[in-house]
């Protein structure tokens, strides 16, 4: 790695909470599941709070990571199959709402790619996140281009 790239990993704060909340609303549902009235609902919830808990652990072990070095960004987020993204590509970094969610996306040059939207919890805010891609893209675009 480059001694001069930034490395910025989500925060494990939400992904310990998710993991907290659906080993409880799994164990509830396990619990159903001895109740032959709610057996139906137990299952279902042993099922859907099984894979929120596979995630969570995901999240845990393969967190959203960001790389920024001279050449572009890398990026990272469940699966341990990173996204390289060249400056040169990065046509604008913009912020965006979903519903209370503000987040970050980056716009590619047409051709170059599909855009990526970095949501999550990083451990800066939105705007603070797209200051920092924009200055890391501004300073070092011309130079990869």
């Amino acid at each position: 790695m480059d001694p001069s790239a930034q490395v910025i990993t989500s925060s494990r704060a939400r992904p310990i909470l998710l993991l907290g909340l659906a080993l409880v609303m799994w164990a509830a549902s396990a619990w159903l599941l001895a109740q032959p009235e709610h057996a139906a609902a137990g299952r279902l919830g042993v099922v859907v709070f099984g894979l929120i808990t596979l995630l969570a652990l995901l999240s845990l072990v393969w967190g959203p990571r960001l790389v920024l070095d001279a050449q572009g960004l890398q990026f990272r987020a469940l699966l341990p199959v990173p996204r390289r993204c060249a400056w040169s590509d990065i046509e604008r970094i913009d912020l965006q709402r979903f519903g209370a969610t503000r987040f970050v996306k980056i716009v590619m040059h047409p051709g170059r790619g599909s855009d990526l939207a970095l949501g999550g919890s990083w451990p800066m805010s939105a705007d603070q996140l797209a200051a920092l891609l924009d200055s890391w893209r501004t300073r070092h675009a011309h130079a990869a281009a």
